[in-house]
């Protein structure tokens, strides 16, 4: 049941105000303890999103950690409508002329009778026989009460369905149809065939429509070149080619294979970009602020300075034990600015760089693994998965420590609130009784009162 108080009506004196001024008062210490928590607090949050960046920074340096990054190429074609072609990090520049003689064709074959209707029985009833190239024959059996759609379910649910797709072609009309039955390779070239064969009661024979046949090329005048797929990916190293028509009305086409640098610039700035937003982050919320006397939520964090001091180090100073042109980023064009530290890239000065020397230039960001020698990318990725460890990473340290402070203070405050609860409650019976005596004295002296005046 709630307390039942009557402020003041004995002594005039606003006693619930009185209270919780005192009981104000007596709250001040866990004003201040919970302002410091609020703080510890801030600063948690903060150093998480600090680990969110890190672990951006991390993956954004990841991809130049290894110098195979650094190997990507672009192949062009002269007609890519009859010549696709694509480069991968196995590739090597040059300049190539190809000739396309004949493309890959999956052999089709049709049924030589043509059925007025999918739905009615055939009559056929023995053994189709499905055949693929250099492989084992697959019996189909067939029933004299199977329809046209019976034996093309009968074929796609077979042993022969992984080489051969049976299917209902309606070569006549609408109101005049005349259903065949399709058999279709599933896959390109000679060794993609099949034959087949009917033997039973009734007829059912196949004609070809289409043979199997290789794709036939030469490539830079090596000719008689054969695949079974338009889609070939070993005739020069690293290169695949995806070939949609012969040559023989285009002419030969031209494919020229080059270092990519464009992508490689692309994976520098996505770094640089990743470095710029941590740097940002902690240079945004360590700061002293002149005009309201403050610091950030940040200021004077053990983890954020380390991490600060160690990048900057490592993207400003030149790597131990690398040797040649390239040994500080600023040698590659990535300038840090005076005010901030944030980094930039000059585009022209990177593209020098990576045309005079893609292999040096790749050694400055990643592992060399023929000298053991660790660039700038792979040791930033080192050192950030050292600050983040679960075990003993400063990260984790300085967020277990400001943890423990939280919960130390939380306890204080705990207890502190108790002990204000039982002050306010004591300081309402205390007022309580001072109310009663009041009152008390009120009724006794309008007694004395009147006791007087019928003596007089």
């Amino acid at each position: 049941m709630a307390d039942v108080t009557f402020s003041g009506l004995s002594t005039g004196i606003d006693t619930a105000a009185l209270i919780k001024a005192l009981v104000d008062a007596r709250r001040q210490p866990i004003v201040q303890l919970q302002k410091q928590a609020d703080g510890f607090q801030s600063r948690l949050t903060r150093l998480g999103d600090l680990a969110t960046k890190l672990g951006a920074l991390r993956a954004a340096a990841t991809a130049l950690a290894y110098t195979n990054t650094f190997s990507a190429f672009t192949a062009a074609s002269s007609d890519p409508d009859v010549i696709a072609v694509a480069a991968s990090t196995a590739a090597t520049e040059g300049n190539h002329t190809i000739e396309v003689t004949q493309l890959a064709k999956a052999q089709t074959a049709r049924s030589d009778a043509s059925y007025t209707s999918t739905a009615d029985p055939l009559g056929l009833d023995g053994t189709l026989t499905l055949t693929p190239s250099g492989g084992s024959a697959v019996p189909v059996t067939l029933a004299a009460s199977d329809t046209l759609e019976d034996v093309r379910d009968k074929i796609n649910s077979s042993g022969a369905s992984a080489t051969v797709a049976a299917s209902i072609l309606n070569a006549g009309t609408a109101a005049s149809p005349a259903y065949r039955l399709v058999l279709t390779a599933r896959s390109t070239g000679a060794a993609g065939g099949f034959s087949a064969s009917f033997a039973g009661t009734g007829a059912l024979a196949f004609t070809d429509t289409q043979a199997a046949q290789d794709a036939v090329l030469s490539v830079d005048g090596i000719t008689g070149i054969t695949r079974s797929s338009n889609v070939i990916g070993d005739v020069l190293t690293g290169v695949t080619f995806t070939l949609g028509k012969d040559t023989s009305v285009s002419g030969p086409v031209s494919v020229t294979v080059s270092r990519d640098t464009g992508a490689t610039r692309k994976t520098v700035e996505q770094f640089l970009s990743a470095y710029n937003d941590l740097r940002g982050y902690i240079h945004a919320n360590t700061r002293f602020d002149p005009a309201t006397k403050t610091g950030g939520p940040l200021m004077g964090e053990s983890a954020a300075d380390t991490i600060s001091r160690g990048l900057a180090s490592l993207v400003t100073g030149t790597v131990d034990g690398l040797s040649g042109a390239y040994t500080a980023l600023s040698r590659i064009g990535v300038t840090s600015s005076k005010s901030d530290g944030t980094l930039s890239l000059d585009s022209a000065k990177f593209e020098a760089a990576m045309a005079d020397d893609p292999e040096g230039v790749a050694r400055l960001f990643g592992r060399d693994l023929s000298t053991g020698i660790n660039g700038v990318a792979y040791q930033i990725r080192s050192k950030v998965d050292g600050w983040m460890s679960s075990v003993d990473g400063i990260i984790t340290i300085r967020k277990d420590g400001i943890q423990r402070n939280i919960d130390r203070i939380n306890q204080q405050i705990s207890q502190k609130e108790s002990a204000v609860t039982l002050y306010e409650a004591s300081l309402k019976v205390q007022f309580a009784r001072l109310e009663q005596l009041v009152s008390s004295l009120k009724d006794q002296a309008g007694a004395l009162v009147s006791l007087t005046s019928k003596l007089t």
